[in-house]
C-alpha cells in the first residue's frame, strides 16, 4: 500500500510566538485519497481535555469524522505538534472502549499494520518522521460512518504560555474542552476567574476561540514515583540568566540558504530583516553573499530574489562544503545555516554523523529557522557541534535573534550533584527557561543545579495522581530520548528506550491492534483491555473445547534444523511449528506449546509458521493446534529434541463442515489467477488545450480522475513548448501551486528540462522525495531513475533513507546492492550484506533471498572493479518492471517476433524468452530475459491485473526499464507510466532487434 504524503497544509495547534503574532492556525485533518486528489473528512465532534502542572502540559485530543463516501477507506491524520510537543498517545475504540498503542519495532509495526489493513480488520499506527509533525495511519474509517481519533501529545511550556488555538471554523455537532491548569488562565485576551478545571462546552456552533493557560512562574522540580518501574522522576525549567561575551564583529557573512521544496513554508521576509540586522552590526563594509543549496549546493550569489524552492536538501553534500569553506575562509568570516532540517535524502545517522564532523574546525555556526515545520534535533546537532546559535524566527523577532546572535551562546550543560541531567533544548539567549529531567532511585529534598556560573537548589513539588506521574515520566523520557539522538546512539539503544517508555522514537512506532491474536502474531505488548480480553477468549475455548471438539493425538512429526543452522546463542531452545491441512499452509491457528511447568501460546502466520523459545531443550513437550472448523491437534514429542527442528501439525476438517467459513482473523490460503533515456508515457487521452485556463476539473463531475490528468498532460505540453529555462520554470512554478505532490506531474516536468537544464530536472525529480519522505517505494523509483541519470550519489541516498523508512522491502535492498556493484564498492557490499543479516527476523529472510544470488555474482567477478548487475549475464535483452503500490499486481507482458506472448501464463517462449518471477504482492521486480533474441520487433506493455483494494484511488505508478546489449555496449532506456483503472492494458515500447 502507498503511504501517502502528510501534505504540508494540514495542521494541529500552533503556539503563539514570544514575539506577539500568532501563526496562523492550521486545522486537525484526516484525509483520504481519492480520484480527484486529497480528500478532508468533515470534522464532526471534538473533546479536548489539558492538564498543565507547572511547565509541563499533556492535551488529550478527541475528534470525530465522518465520511460519507459509500466506501470504506483508509485515512492519513497528519499535523505539526507545538513547538518542542512529542506525540505521546494514541488510540481507537473497540466495542466503545478506547484501546491505547503500544510502542513495536519499527519495521514489525509496519508489516504488522499492512497486514492487518488487508484483513479487513482495525489497527492504527503512527511512525517517527523527521520534524516537528506526526502522522497517523487509520483503518477502517467505515462507509456513511463516522471515526474516533484519539491522541496526547505533552509539552514543556519554557518560552511563552500554553496557548490552544481552536480558531478551526468548522461548525461541530459538539465540543467539549477541559482546561486544568496551576496558573492563571486567559480566553481571547481576557481574565476568566473560574474554579479548576476550567470547561467549555458548546453544540451546533463554529470553533473560534483561543484559549492560554499563563505560564506557573514557580521554579521548582516537578517529582513523580512510577510504582512499576520503582523509580522516581524529576522535571524542572529553570531560567538561566548568565549573559554570554560579546561576540566580534565580522567583515562577511557567509549565508547557505535553504532552496529545497520545503523551503517555501520559511517566512523569507523574517529571516532577510534578521540578516539585515546581523550585518548592520559588523564592521563598515561587511559582504553578505548566499550560496544557495538543495539537491546540491550552489556557487556564490549576491541576492536571494532569483532563488526558487524546488527539490530535495542533500545534507551530506552541504556539509562537505561546509567543511571546505570553513577550513580556508579568514578567521573573521561568520557562517550562517538558513534551514528547517528536513531531508529525504540519506541515512539520518549519517547525516548526523557528518555534521558532528563540523566540530573540529572551531568555527561556531549560527543556524537559523522561520518555519512552522523544522527538524530541531538535527538543528540543535548542528548548531551544538560547532558551539554555535539556534535561533527561531518564530519564538524570537529579527532584532531579537540579531542581538542574541552577537553574543556567546549561553552554556547549557547543567549538572547537578551525583544526578545525572537530561537536557530538552538549546537555549538562544539570557532569560530563556531550559527543560531538563533526571530519573532517580530515590526521592531527593532539594534538587542542586549548576546553571552556566551559578549555582541554584530549587525544591522540589510532588505529583501523584496517575496523570500527573506519567507527564514527569514523559517528560524525562522525551529528554533522554533527544540526548541518546544527540549522541549517535545505537538502534539498539533506540529500540530498548522505545519499548521501556513506549515512546515512538526512530526505532519504534505507536501500533493499535483489533485481537490479541494479532498481538500475539507480530509479539506486540498487550495493553490490559487486551490481556483480559484474552484471558477470557481462552477460558470459553476451553469450555467449548472440552464440551464438543474433537482432538486428535499423535506423536510429533519433527523435521530437524539443516546442517548449516547457526546454534542458538545463550542455550536458549528453538521449536518452529507449521500448521498445514492436506499439505497446504494453515495460517491463522492457534498453537500452545506446554513443557514442564511453561506454556507459550502463538498464532501461526501466513506461512502457518510459529516459533517458540525456552531456556533449556525440555525432556517432552506437547504443541496443541486449535482452529474453528477443524479438528484439535495434540502432537506429543518426546526425548530431547534439537533445537531449530520443525513440528510439522497437519489439521484435518470436521467431518460436519462442509466448507471453511475464512473469517477475518484468518488469511487467505491460497490466491489463483483466472484462465539511459527517461520517457513519460501520457494517456492516450486526446490533450485539451482549453484545460490548462482552468487546471483543475470542475469539482462534484464524473470521471473526474481521467479529467484531471487530461488536464496534467495539457499543462505538460504547454511547458514543453516554453524554449527559454527561465520562463519553463516560472510555469512550472505556477503550476505546481495547483498540481504540487502529483507524482505525475513532477516525473513529466523533470523529463522535460532533463535535456536543456538537466540539474533543475534532477531538483524537480528530487522534489518528490521531499513531498513524500516516508513512500519508500516512490524513493525507490526516483533513485532507479536519478542512477539512469548518472546521478548516483543521490541515488545511494534516497535508497539509504528508503532502508530507514521501511527496512523490510526487499526491493530497496536489491537496488542498492545493484547501485554499489556498478560503482565498485567492496566495503559498501560488505555493509550491507552484514546490516541485512542483523535485521528483524521478520523480514530477514526475504531480503537475505534477494540479495543473496546478487552477492554471489558479484563476488565471482573481479572484486575492486565496478560491476553492472543491473543486466542478467546472458542476457541480450532485458526488461525490469517495477512499480510503487504494494498488495497490487501489474503484469509484464512481451510478444515476440512472431507473436508469441510471454506473460504469468505462459513463463517461457519457444525461442528462450523467459520470466523469472510473477510478482502478484506488490512492489516488484518483474524481469523478462531473452539470451539469443530473433531479429524482429518485441513490444513491451503492462497490465493492471490486480489492484489495492483498500484504496479508493488506485493509481500506480510503473518504471520500466530496458537494457538491450548492441555492437556497441548496452542501451538503456527507460519508461514512466501511470495505470488509473484496473484491468488496464498500456504499450509501454516496441524494441526492435536487427539481424546483425
Amino acid at each position: 500500500m502507498r503511504i501517502p504524503a502528510a501534505l504540508q497544509v494540514l495542521g494541529f495547534f500552533v503556539l503563539v510566538s514570544s514575539a506577539g503574532a500568532a501563526r496562523k492556525p492550521l486545522l486537525p485533518t484526516l484525509t483520504i485519497a481519492t480520484d480527484d486528489g486529497q480528500h478532508a473528512l468533515e470534522l464532526v465532534a471534538v473533546r479536548v481535555d489539558a492538564t498543565i502542572r507547572g511547565h509541563l502540559a499533556r492535551t488529550e485530543c478527541e475528534l470525530t469524522y465522518r465520511n460519507d463516501l459509500d466506501s470504506v477507506v483508509e485515512g492519513d491524520f497528519s499535523f505539526p505538534l507545538p513547538a518542542g510537543a512529542e506525540l505521546t498517545g494514541l488510540g481507537l475504540y473497540f466495542n466503545g472502549r478506547l484501546r491505547q498503542a503500544v510502542a513495536v519495532e519499527r519495521e514489525r509495526a509496519r508489516v504488522a499494520y499492512e497486514q492487518t489493513v488487508h484483513q479487513r480488520i482495525d489497527p492504527a499506527l503512527a511512525e517517527w518522521s523527521s520534524g516537528n509533525r506526526a502522522t497517523l495511519r487509520v483503518y477502517p474509517i467505515p462507509a456513511k460512518g463516522e471515526k474516533k481519533v484519539w491522541l496526547s501529545y505533552d509539552q514543556e511550556i519554557v518560552s511563552g504560555d500554553y496557548v490552544l488555538d481552536l480558531r478551526w471554523g468548522s461548525r461541530l455537532r459538539s465540543a467539549d474542552v477541559r482546561i486544568d491548569a496551576d496558573g492563571r488562565f486567559i480566553r481571547d485576551g481576557l481574565d476568566v476567574s473560574y474554579e479548576r478545571p476550567y470547561r467549555l462546552q458548546l453544540s451546533n456552533t463554529a470553533l473560534d476561540r483561543v484559549l492560554t493557560a499563563e505560564a506557573d512562574a514557580r521554579t521548582e522540580v516537578l517529582a513523580a514515583r512510577d510504582d512499576t518501574a520503582h523509580r522516581w522522576y524529576l522535571a524542572a525549567a529553570p531560567r538561566v540568566t548568565s549573559a554570554g561575551s560579546p561576540v566580534p564583529p565580522a567583515r562577511e557573512l557567509v549565508v547557505f540558504w535553504d532552496t529545497s521544496g520545503s523551503a517555501m513554508h520559511q517566512d523569507s521576509a523574517a529571516l532577510l530583516e534578521f540578516i539585515s540586522l546581523l550585518a548592520a552590526r559588523q564592521t563598515a563594509g561587511a559582504r553578505v553573499s548566499f550560496i544557495p543549496f538543495d539537491a546540491t549546493v550552489g556557487d556564490a550569489v549576491a541576492t536571494v530574489d532569483a532563488l526558487h524552492a524546488i527539490g530535495a536538501t542533500n545534507y551530506p553534500a552541504l556539509f562537505a562544503r561546509m567543511r571546505r569553506m570553513m577550513a580556508e575562509a579568514p578567521a573573521e568570516t561568520r557562517f550562517l545555516l538558513v534551514t528547517d532540517g528536513i531531508t529525504s535524502l540519506g541515512s539520518r545517522r549519517a547525516i548526523v554523523r557528518a555534521a558532528g564532523e563540523l566540530r573540529s574546525l572551531n568555527r561556531p555556526l549560527t543556524v537559523i529557522h522561520s518555519s512552522p515545520r523544522v527538524d530541531d534535533i538535527l538543528l540543535t546537532q548542528i548548531a551544538a557541534a560547532t558551539n554555535g546559535w539556534l535561533l527561531d524566527l518564530g519564538q524570537l523577532t529579527p532584532r531579537d535573534a540579531a542581538e542574541a546572535a552577537m553574543r556567546v551562546p549561553p552554556r547549557t550543560p547543567l549538572a547537578a550533584e551525583k544526578i545525572p541531567i537530561a537536557v530538552s533544548a538549546r537555549i538562544a539567549q539570557p532569560g530563556e527557561r531550559i527543560a531538563l529531567a533526571a530519573e532517580m532511585e530515590f526521592k531527593p529534598f532539594i534538587l542542586p543545579l549548576r546553571l552556566g556560573d551559578e549555582t541554584r537548589s530549587l525544591p522540589i513539588r510532588e505529583l501523584r495522581e496517575p496523570r500527573e506521574i506519567a507527564m514527569v515520566r514523559s517528560a524525562y523520557a522525551r529528554a533522554k530520548l533527544r540526548e541518546l539522538l544527540l549522541s549517535d546512539a545505537t538502534d539498539a539503544e533506540l529500540l530498548e528506550h522505545g519499548r521501556r517508555f513506549q515512546q515512538m522514537t526512530p526505532r519504534t512506532s505507536l501500533l493499535v491492534l483489533d485481537s490479541w491474536r494479532d498481538y500475539e502474531r507480530w509479539n506486540a505488548p498487550m495493553p490490559d483491555d487486551v490481556r483480559r480480553e484474552k484471558a477470557a477468549d481462552l477460558r470459553a475455548r476451553e469450555l467449548e473445547r472440552r464440551s464438543s471438539t474433537p482432538e486428535e493425538t499423535r506423536p510429533a512429526v519433527i523435521q530437524p534444523p539443516p546442517p548449516s543452522a547457526a546454534p542458538q546463542s545463550g542455550g536458549m531452545w528453538e521449536i518452529d511449528g507449521v500448521t498445514t491441512l492436506g499439505g497446504d499452509v494453515l495460517p491463522g491457528a492457534t498453537v500452545t506449546l506446554s513443557a514442564g511447568n511453561e506454556t507459550h501460546t502463538a498464532v501461526s502466520d501466513s506461512n502457518g509458521r510459529v516459533q517458540f523459545r525456552l531456556p533449556g531443550a525440555p525432556s517432552h513437550f506437547t504443541m496443541r493446534a486449535e482452529l474453528s472448523g477443524f479438528s484439535t491437534l495434540n502432537m506429543q514429542g518426546r526425548g530431547r529434541v534439537p533445537s531449530g527442528s520443525t513440528v510439522e501439525m497437519d489439521l484435518r476438517v470436521l467431518a460436519v463442515a462442509e466448507t471453511i467459513t475464512v473469517t477475518a482473523e484468518t488469511p487467505l490460503l491460497d490466491v489463483t489467477r483466472s484462465a539511459a533515456s527517461l520517457s513519460f508515457i501520457a494517456s492516450n487521452q486526446p490533450v485539451d488545450d482549453a484545460l490548462v485556463a482552468g487546471l483543475f476539473a470542475a469539482p462534484g463531475s464524473e470521471d473526474v480522475l481521467a479529467r484531471r490528468r487530461q488536464t496534467l498532460d495539457a499543462v505538460a505540453a504547454k511547458m514543453a513548448t516554453i524554449g527559454s529555462v527561465e520562463e519553463r520554470v516560472r510555469y512550472y512554478l505556477a503550476a505546481r501551486a495547483a498540481f504540487g505532490g502529483d507524482k505525475a506531474f513532477h516525473l513529466q516536468a523533470a523529463t522535460l528540462f532533463h535535456d536543456d537544464a538537466p540539474q533543475l530536472a534532477v531538483r524537480i525529480l528530487s522534489e518528490l522525495a521531499e513531498a513524500y519522505p516516508d513512500d519508500s517505494a516512490l524513493l525507490r523509483i526516483l533513485a532507479r531513475i536519478l542512477d539512469g541519470w548518472n546521478e548516483s550519489e543521490l541515488a545511494r541516498l534516497l535508497l539509504q533513507h528508503a532502508i530507514e523508512v521501511a527496512a523490510g522491502e526487499p526491493q530497496t535492498w536489491r537496488e542498492l546492492v545493484l547501485l554499489e556493484a556498478r560503482l565498485g564498492d567492496d566495503e559498501a557490499i560488505d555493509q550491507i550484506a552484514a546490516a541485512a543479516a542483523a535485521i528483524d527476523p521478520l523480514v530477514r529472510d526475504a531480503i537475505v533471498e534477494e540479495i543473496t544470488p546478487l552477492l554471489a555474482r558479484w563476488r565471482t567477478l573481479a572484486p575492486a572493479t565496478s560491476h553492472d548487475l543491473r543486466l542478467e549475464d546472458d542476457a541480450a535483452l532485458q526488461v525490469d518492471l517495477m512499480w510503487d503500490t504494494d498488495f497490487s499486481d501489474v503484469d509484464l507482458y512481451v510478444t515476440e517476433p512472431g507473436g508469441e506472448q510471454v506473460m504469468y501464463q505462459h513463463k517461457a517462449s519457444a525461442q528462450g524468452g523467459q520470466l523469472h518471477a510473477d510478482i502478484t504482492t506488490g512492489y516488484g521486480p518483474e524481469i523478462y530475459t531473452i539470451a539469443r533474441p530473433a531479429p524482429g520487433s518485441y513490444e513491451i506493455a503492462v497490465d493492471y491485473y490486480a489492484t489495492d483494494q483498500t484504496e479508493i484511488t488506485i493509481e500506480t505508478l510503473v518504471h520500466a526499464v530496458v537494457h538491450q546489449r548492441t555492437r556497441s555496449g548496452v542501451d538503456r532506456r527507460e519508461f514512466i507510466l501511470l495505470l488509473t483503472k484496473g484491468k488496464e492494458h498500456r504499450t509501454v515500447t516496441t524494441i526492435a532487434v536487427d539481424g546483425r
